[in-house]
């Protein structure tokens, strides 16, 4: 295999449900660090938000 240069066919690690599981543990990070806004009242989670897109949008426009 490392002859012909595939030998990333034999890595254990590098397998779909290796993958899978890396993004599902990096999904539920996500979900975690965005738990906090269960505490927030709707107004709070409504301008969070609001806040969030405007400042996508805002660095969408200055890289483009």
């Amino acid at each position: 295999y490392s002859a012909k240069g595939v030998s990333f066919l034999l890595d254990a690690n590098d397998t779909i449900a290796k993958y899978e599981e890396n993004a599902k543990r990096k999904r539920q990070d996500m979900i975690e660090d965005l738990s906090f806004l269960g505490n927030l009242g709707r107004v709070g989670q409504i301008e969070f938000l609001h806040g969030l897109n405007e400042m996508a949008s805002q660095l969408s426009s200055f890289f483009v």
